[in-house]
């Protein structure tokens, strides 16, 4: 699908990326979060998903900036994520273009949704003008932590592969509960008082086929939930070429400490000792002691982006 929406100078025109578009996209993506940026190791899978949708502006030739909508709970939301502006274009208002523009082309070609999701960082000037008139949802944390070759080296790493903190259950067999559509897990419906944003089905069922997902069963429901993906990272060299994402979505903080060590082992296993950078998305009453929690672990003395601010909103399609 491809939009044609010209702006008003005739060789700057939106429309659907591609394959083909992904050099530029990296080229884009350069520098974004210290050059740990989850967007280059993700876009060729969305680009090859039917349920998301890829826009980009374009001047000249040049990619100026991309722009997601990711279609969920049967094509009734749209969650936007990915926008990128090239950095020699930044501050030219291209950012609000494509986060008007993402929502004509899904309003165009997905007439059946009926709300947009977002998230964005609160001191972004041009998404706080757009969304003001949005509804906040939730402000999950966002903690990342560089895992080097010498905190790797230590030997605090072979301890936290064999912990295994008390008084949780885990059990990876998530996908019974995708099948049988079970109300308590579906996505933004929340889990407990928690408000689930990233984890969407298709994700999960591919994080649970890697056995990356972990829950923790009340009776009969689920109580807390934690999935994690892992990607390379295309020409970084501040923590080597691999990223471990994750998010946990729980109202306990001692669920959100054994969560938090699931993910870390599997991002351990993953990588298979190469230095890596690892991400994580969590309720933020509980930031402070996931922040202790993630230094203790990893024996690291600083998170490289410590307590993020990241808003989440919706907005209902007139």
């Amino acid at each position: 699908m491809h939009c044609g929406a010209r702006m008003q100078r005739a060789v700057t025109t939106l429309r659907s990326l591609t394959v083909a578009d992904l050099p530029a996209i990296h080229d884009i993506c350069r520098g974004v979060y210290d050059g740990v940026d989850y967007l280059p190791g993700r876009m060729q899978a969305w680009l090859d998903d039917e349920s998301v949708h890829t826009i980009g502006l374009e001047q000249g030739g040049m990619l100026l900036g991309v722009h997601s909508a990711h279609l969920l709970e049967n094509e009734s939301t749209a969650l936007l994520q990915g926008l990128r502006v090239h950095p020699s274009r930044r501050r030219n208002g291209i950012g609000s273009v494509l986060a008007a523009a993402i929502m004509t082309h899904v309003r165009q070609y997905v007439p059946t949704v009926q709300r947009f999701l977002t998230c964005f960082e609160s001191t972004n000037t041009h998404q706080v003008k757009m969304r003001a008139d949005w509804n906040e949802l939730f402000s999950p944390a966002y903690l990342c932590t560089e895992l080097t070759n010498d905190v790797l080296s230590r030997p605090h790493i072979h301890e936290l592969l064999s912990a295994e903190p008390a008084n949780a259950t885990a059990d990876s067999s998530l996908r019974s509960i995708l099948i049988d559509d079970r109300p308590d897990f579906l996505p933004h419906t929340g889990i407990r008082a928690t408000q689930p944003f990233l984890l969407t089905p298709r994700g999960v069922e591919k994080s649970v086929q890697r056995g990356d997902t972990w829950l923790v069963r009340g009776d009969p429901h689920v109580v807390s939930v934690s999935s994690g993906s892992f990607y390379s990272i295309p020409n970084n060299s501040s923590v080597g070429s691999y990223m471990w994402s994750s998010e946990i979505y729980s109202d306990s903080p001692r669920e959100i400490d054994w969560h938090l060590i699931q993910q870390l082992k599997q991002g351990f296993r993953h990588v298979n000792g190469e230095p890596f950078a690892f991400e994580c998305h969590l309720p933020r009453e509980f930031a402070a002691r996931a922040q202790e929690s993630l230094r203790s672990l990893c024996n690291v003395d600083r998170l490289k982006r410590e307590g993020f601010n990241i808003i989440i909103k919706e907005k209902m399609v007139a």
